[in-house]
């Protein structure tokens, strides 16, 4: 069903390269547990991210039932994290403004389902969890958040369950009883976790992966693999309706009310402080005068002046010319033109009234 090739995954940091994942080739079967073990910066979550199309490797492939992620579009990876593959993540990643049933639904409202209440209670009472559809994650245990982000995954009946540390903020008892709940889900779906614990791993796990620097050092199996399915994925577009986005969106911002009002402030600030540069960048004296004055209303005359230059060669007794157009008046003739000597500037209207003229 889900075969690595060959993946390769190298980091940039600063400057230099860092070998997350070293050519790993790996055949997993359609349903079973499968833990990999390794210390932290093995390739653990490397490996996982990769499976799940939440990265994207440097080289190599991915092959899902047959098909391989190297012909995947940006729309193909959305349907296969969207449709085949579930998240549990270390961290729940639930929202505390909504219910666990509005938690749970979430998965099911980008895949388009319409009959979100029965399929909640369902994967809810699948994990031990019937009636809790109304609490906020909030007023919940540790192992109780994990089990809805259990259910979360489980809701959209997916074909892989990817758990990144599921157990790591939680105590060996309730540990025990979340890999026992995600045992019972392998029996017909393939489960992969990622932990350092390999006491779990020896006790839950049908098969135990175990890295090192980015490589496989070991690979143990407790039963024969399943014949991989040669069958096709379904593909699901995620789309959330609009009003559940605006929903989150709002009750997002009521998370940290200080920090968006100081982003606020601050971008209100930006937005002055860029007009007033623009403004100061682009003003220019003169037109804003002539422009006003175009706009008061009042009768005007445009006056230009030009002037010709002439030369003359001595060499060879050529005459030269050089004119230039929309020169500046100034003072003294302005003065001239206030005291009626207009015609000697060129200007061929005998009577000009209300003649206003600035120099510049």
């Amino acid at each position: 069903m889900l075969k690595l090739s060959h993946l390769t995954k190298v980091y940039r940091e600063k400057g230099e390269s860092v070998r997350a994942l070293d050519d790993v080739t790996l055949s997993f079967p359609e349903k079973g547990m499968v833990f990999v073990l390794g210390k932290s910066g093995c390739g653990k979550s490397t490996l996982l991210n990769l499976t799940g199309g939440l990265d994207s490797p440097t080289s190599g492939e991915i092959f899902i039932n047959g098909r391989s992620s190297g012909d995947f579009s940006p729309t193909d990876y959305d349907g296969y994290r969207n449709s085949c593959v579930g998240f549990i993540f270390q961290e729940y990643n639930l929202l505390d403004e909504f219910t666990v049933g509005q938690n749970v639904s979430l998965a099911l409202q980008l895949q388009g389902v319409k009959d979100l209440r029965s399929a909640v209670e369902n994967a809810l009472r699948r994990v031990g969890l019937e009636g809790f559809a109304d609490r906020k994650p909030n007023t919940l245990s540790g192992g109780q958040k994990q089990r809805v982000a259990i259910a979360r995954a489980l809701v959209k009946d997916p074909q892989i369950v990817l758990a990144d540390e599921p157990t790591g903020a939680l105590d060996s008892e309730t540990g025990g009883e979340i890999l026992a709940t995600l045992k019972e889900l392998s029996e017909d779906k393939l489960v992969v976790v990622v932990t350092h614990d390999r006491e779990f791993a020896e006790e839950y796990g049908d098969r135990i992966i175990e890295l090192k620097d980015g490589k496989v050092i070991s690979d143990t199996e407790k039963a024969p693999a399943e014949e991989e399915s040669k069958g096709g994925f379904k593909q699901v577009p995620s789309r959330l309706p609009m009003a559940r986005a605006i929903r989150m969106g709002a009750a997002s911002l009521r998370v940290k009310p200080f920090r968006l009002v100081l982003t606020v402030l601050l971008s209100f600030v930006s937005f002055v402080l860029f007009g007033w540069a623009s403004t100061m960048m682009l003003y220019n004296r003169r037109s804003v005068l002539v422009n006003s004055y175009y706009e008061s209303g009042n009768p005007y005359v445009r006056l230009e002046k030009s002037y010709t230059f002439r030369s003359t060669d001595l060499l060879t007794n050529e005459t030269q010319e050089k004119s230039v157009e929309g020169a500046p008046m100034g003072n003294r003739e302005i003065a001239a033109l206030g005291e009626g000597a207009v015609g000697i500037y060129g200007v061929k209207s005998t009577s000009v009234s209300n003649l206003i003229v600035s120099g510049v």
